[in-house]
C-alpha cells in the first residue's frame, strides 16, 4: 500500500514538473543573393532536447507540361527529402475523385471542415499561452533609382508595423521586437534575416490536445 503511494505521488510530481517545462519553437528566415531558406528549430531542457530541419527555398519541375513544386527537407541528422512526386500525386488523387466521386468529394469536405475546427480549437488553446521570446526582422533594399529605394524603404516599415500590430492580437511578447530596414542606394539588393523564437508549457500543450480529443469525441457522438 505505501509503495503504490510513493508511486503515485512520484507519478504526480513527475507529471507536474514535466507540464511546467517550456518548449522553444525557433523559426529562422534566412535571403542572401540566391540562398535562401528557412530553419525550424524546436527545443526543451536547455537544448538538451534538440530537433532542426532545414528547407532552402522551394524549386519548381515541369512535369508534361505542369510546373510542380518542390522542396527539399534537410533534418538535423543531414538526411535529405524531397517529397515532389507524393505531392503531386495527391494532387492528382483528389482532382480523379472530384470528377469521378462526387458524394466522396463532398464527404470528405465535411470532414476537412470538422478538421478545421478541431484545429482553430486546438490553436486558440495553444495561442493562449504562447509567448514571443524574440522577434527579429531585417531587411536591406537597394536599388539604381534612389526614388524607388525610397518608397520602397517606407513600404516595408509599414508593412512590418501591420504585421507586427496583427500578431500583438494573439501573441504575448516578453522582450519588445527589433525592425530594421536598411536602405542601400545606387545598386540592387534584398536581403532578409528574420527570427522568431515562441515559447510554450508542456502543460498547456497537454491541456490543448485533451480539449481537441475532447470536441472530437462530442463531434462523433452529435454527427452519430
Amino acid at each position: 500500500m505505501h509503495k503504490e503511494l510513493l508511486v503515485l505521488w512520484a507519478g504526480i510530481v513527475l507529471a507536474y514538473m514535466l507540464s511546467r517545462v517550456n518548449i522553444y519553437i525557433s523559426l529562422t528566415y534566412r535571403r542572401q543573393d540566391s540562398d535562401d531558406h528557412i530553419i525550424v528549430d524546436v527545443f526543451l531542457l536547455r537544448k538538451l532536447i534538440n530537433y532542426t530541419i532545414t528547407i532552402p527555398v522551394i524549386k519548381t519541375i515541369d512535369r508534361t507540361g505542369i510546373v510542380w513544386p518542390v522542396s527539399e527537407i534537410e533534418t538535423a541528422n543531414g538526411d535529405v527529402h524531397t517529397h515532389a512526386e507524393r505531392e503531386r500525386r495527391f494532387i492528382q488523387n483528389l482532382w480523379y475523385i472530384y470528377l469521378h466521386y462526387p458524394r466522396k468529394f463532398r464527404r470528405m469536405l465535411r470532414q476537412f471542415r470538422l478538421f478545421m475546427r478541431l484545429y482553430k480549437t486546438f490553436a486558440r488553446k495553444v495561442l493562449a499561452s504562447l509567448y514571443c521570446e524574440r522577434l527579429y526582422w531585417k531587411t536591406t533594399f537597394g536599388s539604381e533609382d534612389a526614388a524607388v529605394t525610397g518608397v520602397t524603404v517606407g513600404a516595408l516599415w509599414a508593412v512590418k508595423g501591420l504585421a507586427y500590430h496583427a500578431v500583438r492580437q494573439r501573441v504575448k511578447f516578453s522582450k519588445r521586437p527589433e525592425f530594421a530596414v536598411v536602405p542601400v542606394f545606387g545598386r540592387q539588393r534584398f536581403e532578409v534575416e528574420f527570427q522568431c523564437i515562441f515559447r510554450l508549457r508542456v502543460g498547456n500543450v497537454i491541456t490543448a490536445t485533451y480539449s481537441l480529443f475532447k470536441s472530437k469525441r462530442k463531434g462523433a457522438v452529435g454527427s452519430g
